[in-house]
């Protein structure tokens, strides 16, 4: 049991590891910041449980033990790796769905507050168990836990209203993240108690099962997508042909073939412009922005009227 408890633990490590490394390639070929706060929520958890299992193998682990500044320098690093993995999640909640003054103020408190609990020295077998470590210690999961689940919970809110393949990526986000909440409050609860290797390989399994969806939301397979916009596609058909038997209107036509056409990619804003730069339709764009980018695509490509 303990053989596969271990290799359990080093896949779920090496799980996250590998989704912040896929989501940090994604940031370096677009830039945004978005994807970089991504990148940084999930890698820094992937790095935290990777050194972990790294500390707690024997050699290693006696190594530490046997150095009071090495065991402090590598639990304040572990604990500073987790809590920041929290913040960079609210920091993409936050791109998405902004802060307000207060929500801004009490975020940044809670994040000081965090990194000087981080700080505290933990306790140690020598020294026995001082109650202001542990409450540091608890302050810092309830910190990670409560920066997570709180997007998790505002981003599936916020998917309803969203074209189906943002809807989709945005829901395996908030259940993959939702889980891996509820998997580390329900091992917090039980670490008092002696559960035995079942229940720990049993919550290290559901914590593994967290990768698919949130690889899911990262970067989701070609046939996953083409799954996802499956309805659309065929709303799409059926409402264009109805305009077509309906309606003579191009601008009508336009607007209604734009609409559908940004909820199929997931776009925020889009443009359907007539052969001669006739602007049809516009979403989320100044008539000008889209007359100006009409010529510049112009001047970059002679041959396109």
């Amino acid at each position: 049991m303990s053989a596969t408890l271990t290799a359990v633990k080093w896949a779920e490590s090496l799980s996250f590891t590998l989704l912040g490394v896929v989501a940090f390639a994604q940031w370096l070929k677009v830039r945004d910041s978005k994807r970089l706060y991504l990148a940084l929520a999930t890698g820094l958890l992937g790095v935290v449980s990777v050194a972990g299992e790294v500390a707690a193998l024997h050699g290693v682990a006696t190594l530490i033990q046997g150095s009071a500044l090495l065991r402090y320098l590598t639990d304040t690093l572990l604990l500073l790796g987790f809590l920041f993995s929290g913040y960079a999640l609210l920091l993409f909640r936050a791109s998405i769905l902004p802060f307000g003054r207060l929500g801004r103020r009490v975020v940044r408190s809670a994040i000081v507050l965090g990194i000087a609990c981080a700080l505290v020295p933990l306790p140690s077998a020598v020294h026995g168990v001082n109650p202001g470590q542990i409450a540091a210690v608890l302050y810092i999961v309830v910190f990670w836990c409560v920066a997570v689940a709180e997007p998790a919970v505002r981003f599936w809110m916020r998917s309803r209203h969203l074209p189906a393949v943002q809807k989709a990526r945005l829901r395996a986000l908030s259940l993959g993240y939702g889980f891996i909440v509820i998997v580390l409050v329900i091992s917090v609860g039980l670490a008092p108690l002696d559960h035995n290797a079942t229940v720990e390989l049993a919550l290290q399994l559901a914590a593994l099962l967290c990768v698919p969806a949130l690889y899911a939301s990262f970067a989701p397979p070609a046939w996953l997508r083409r799954e996802w916009r499956v309805k659309e596609e065929a709303a799409l058909a059926l409402e264009i042909r109805e305009l077509m038997l309906l309606s003579s209107n191009a601008e009508s036509l336009a607007e209604r073939a734009l609409t559908w056409g940004e909820r199929l990619v997931g776009g925020q804003a889009g443009a359907v412009v007539t052969s001669s730069g006739e602007v049809l339709a516009a979403h989320s764009m100044d008539q000008r922005v889209v007359s100006e980018v009409v010529r510049s695509a112009g001047a970059e490509h002679p041959s396109i009227p």
